[in-house]
């Protein structure tokens, strides 16, 4: 190209950090500046700050934050956008509203990204005050702002605000939105509500894959294997053709209910009826199957014939099938394996530990907790969501 414009320095600067190569975006763009003398716009600040989302590049996104406040930019309400987004992403959610705050025109963007960051950082009960603001400055929600606030409330399982949205759903007509519905459907499922999905998912006049494969998600999450068979079969006799996420429901949904002869015969036929190839989810599901049921061996082996290499998922199931079954040959090979992907994991410790202890092994018991302490690996809190009333708390 002969001669470069802004537009094309740009597309040059946006391609890149779309791409995953955030320092060469950093790169071209002080190319542009200091060699050619160019100046950024409104466009080339939003592409780099969505490439410091990216990487996790705070630092950097706080430095073109800065040359955004001396180019005069922030005035552009896109700019002012990406950045609010950029602090919520990083959790600092303070400075999100600061931003916020300075904003003499805010249009449904400007809501929906505040809304979403607040859900981002389980602040749900926030995000909905938000919808209430926007709502009485005649801004009305939209899909995004409905899926936003599902999507909250699936990560905590909040019925009663999930209840709330449902009738808001209804009275503004969004029950007509499949992407809405199936998401009101996963939320309903997850927090164990299985007769509410399955209404919500019967009043869909034409649902698509997605929505059926939420449902089946539903049934193998809380155990109902046979129904989600069940289910499979009719979503196949009505035309919907499965694909590798429905396939890992439905061994979830086999491994959680013990269906192991039935769980090899949806792992076989995906490939051979469907032409899909196994990934590491189903190789996951499998060996979860495997395990649970007893058949550590045949877990062992399926994990050695991966065509990929085995995640700490994948071997932290079978090592849990180990201490299950007393298997202690496995167990201690699967446990070095993983002490080497994960050093800092203070599971694969414990587990292993417990492990010698049920076994009688004290010595190589109290030997584990001394290699944990040797290498400062600190046992994480577990931490629990109730709904007192209408309050959410978290324990």
């Amino acid at each position: 190209m002969p001669e470069r414009d802004l537009v094309s320095w740009n597309s040059w600067i946006s391609l890149l950090s779309k791409s995953g190569y955030f320092r060469k975006s950093l790169e071209v763009f002080r190319r542009m500046r200091f060699e050619m003398g160019m100046e950024p716009n409104e466009v080339t600040v939003v592409s780099l700050v969505s490439g410091c989302v990216e990487v996790g590049g705070f630092d950097e996104g706080v430095c073109v934050h800065g040359l955004a406040l001396k180019m005069g930019l922030m005035s552009e309400v896109k700019v002012v956008h990406s950045f609010i987004n950029m602090y919520g992403m990083f959790g600092y959610v303070g400075l999100a509203c600061n931003l916020f705050e300075t904003m003499v025109v805010r249009n449904l963007v400007s809501w929906n990204t505040m809304i979403k960051i607040h859900v981002r950082n389980r602040l749900g009960e926030e995000g909905v005050k938000f919808v209430k603001f926007m709502r009485r400055v005649g801004i009305s929600p939209d899909q995004a702002t409905i899926v936003t606030l599902l999507q909250g409330c699936k990560d905590v399982c909040v019925g009663n605000l999930a209840d709330a949205l449902h009738g808001y759903m209804i009275t503004a007509g969004f029950d007509k939105d499949v992407t809405i519905m199936t998401t009101l459907v996963s939320v309903y499922t997850k927090s164990g509500r299985l007769f509410a999905a399955h209404e919500v998912f019967r009043g869909m006049k034409e649902p698509d894959r997605i929505a059926w494969t939420a449902v089946l998600a539903g049934y193998a999450l809380h155990g109902y294997g046979r129904e989600a068979i069940e289910l499979f079969h009719v979503m196949v006799s009505k035309g919907e053709e499965p694909d590798h996420v429905t396939f890992t429901h439905l061994l979830s949904a086999c491994s959680h209910s013990g269906l192991v002869e039935e769980g090899k015969r949806y792992f076989e036929i995906m490939s051979r009826v469907y032409s899909l190839e196994p990934r590491l989810d189903h190789y996951s599901c499998m060996v979860d199957l495997l395990g649970r049921s007893g058949y550590v061996r045949d877990a062992y082996l399926l994990i050695k014939s991966m065509p990929m290499e085995p995640t700490a998922g994948v071997w932290g199931s079978l090592l849990n099938a180990c201490k299950i079954y007393g298997d202690m040959d496995i167990g201690k090979e699967v446990a070095e394996r993983l002490f080497a992907l994960n050093p800092k994991d203070s599971r694969n410790y414990i587990m292993l530990s417990s492990m010698y202890s049920e076994a009688g092994q004290w010595l190589d018991a109290s030997e584990t907790r001394i290699l944990m302490k040797e290498k400062r690996v600190i046992e994480t809190p577990g931490c629990s969501f109730m709904e007192p009333g209408h309050e959410l708390g978290r324990l």
